[in-house]
């Protein structure tokens, strides 16, 4: 199914039905599958070391500097702001 991630079925209704901007946007997640979506519409992938974040990190060994890492929710939140102001 093109609507399981990492396939980025889910992400392009979204955008369809919302009128997103993909290239514009930020996926938060804890797991590869929510980076490799990201990176295949061209959204910024923001990985969370909670949750299964930290174990996941090692199976992105070969994607480094597409993506951004910080601790927790909050965190990728107030990154986010900062880059947006």
């Amino acid at each position: 199914c093109a609507c399981r991630k990492p396939e980025p079925g889910l992400l392009l209704q979204a955008a369809r039905e919302l009128d997103l901007d993909l290239t514009r946007s930020y996926l938060i997640g804890d797991a590869e599958s929510d980076v490799l979506a990201a990176l295949r519409v061209g959204v910024h992938p923001v990985l969370v070391r909670t949750g299964r974040g930290r174990s996941q990190r090692a199976k992105l060994a070969g994607l480094e500097g597409k993506f951004t890492v910080v601790e927790d929710l909050p965190q990728a939140v107030a990154w986010i702001t900062s880059r947006e102001s």
